[in-house]
């Protein structure tokens, strides 16, 4: 059963932290979970895109394990217990889904579920918060920028058209061209971060997973640089004694080969 394989799994972790336990886990801090965590959040979503559901299992898992650690360590410190952690989160969904658990039928629409839940939520915040705050918790920049959006779109601050959406990205490296000519460095790093965010706009409209776009592409540079390095050794050339424009004639005679192949 589910409790008796998860209560196994906290004996184990206990133990690992214990006084008999292993002393690599035992010094491990919250903050070295978070970041086992994020890389297992990696492998995760690549055994999901792969379909490949035996390592997709063990993933999954590998997840549970970081959870039960820092809940582990959260006892340690007498902050709270996992169980507390556990029934405050089953309280809230709860609480945020009165369509299902304390109203009779279930009528809400997609977008409409979200605007309750957003709704409840600010009546449950004893201090007045506003609905997008920054933060400083949150160290993948790109993750937090699509959170942003997401949550502006939640209360209908979007676009309509991709057109638009693709127009501003376009303006903002018009911007960002403007402030390379005056060479300002800090408007430079403004203007980088408003054409990255409006990328990231553009891929979240389009529903395009940006890491994966990104990582084809740079995948895609690699193989092509390869093949960079495999002509100036059939001419007897090196890599590190050659110049950028004998590089990049190799480029793009290797891209046009690609796109007449592809055709």
């Amino acid at each position: 059963m589910l409790q008796d394989q998860i209560l196994r799994l906290r004996d184990v972790v206990r133990h690992l932290r214990g006084p008999d336990g292993c002393k690599w886990d035992q010094k491990q801090k919250i903050s070295d979970f978070i970041s086992f965590m994020r890389e297992e959040l990696d492998e995760l979503e690549e055994a999901c895109k792969k379909k490949d559901i035996p390592n997709f299992r063990e993933e999954l898992g590998d997840v549970l394990c970081q959870i039960m650690f820092i809940g582990e360590i959260c006892e340690e410190k007498k902050w709270f217990t996992l169980s507390e952690s556990v029934f405050t989160i089953t309280e809230k969904l709860i609480r945020r889904h009165p369509h299902i658990f304390n109203i009779s039928g279930n009528d809400l629409e997609s977008d409409q579920v979200i605007e309750q839940w957003n709704k409840i939520k600010e009546t449950e915040k004893k201090q007045k918060d506003y609905f997008i705050e920054t933060t400083t918790h949150m160290k993948d920049a790109f993750c937090f920028a699509e959170m942003v959006q997401r949550k502006a779109s939640s209360v209908k601050f979007d676009w309509k058209d991709p057109i638009d959406v693709l127009e501003k990205v376009k303006e903002e490296i018009n911007e960002l061209e403007e402030v390379m000519e005056i060479s300002d460095q800090d408007k430079i790093e403004d203007e980088i971060g408003d054409v990255l965010f409006s990328v990231i706009n553009l891929s979240r409209f389009l529903k395009v997973d940006l890491g994966k776009a990104l990582k084809r592409s740079s995948d895609k540079f690699v193989e092509r640089f390869k093949k960079i390095e495999d002509r100036l050794a059939e001419s007897g050339a090196d890599l590190l004694d050659s110049d950028f424009s004998t590089m990049d004639e190799i480029w793009d005679s290797i891209k046009a080969g690609n796109v007449k192949k592809d055709n």
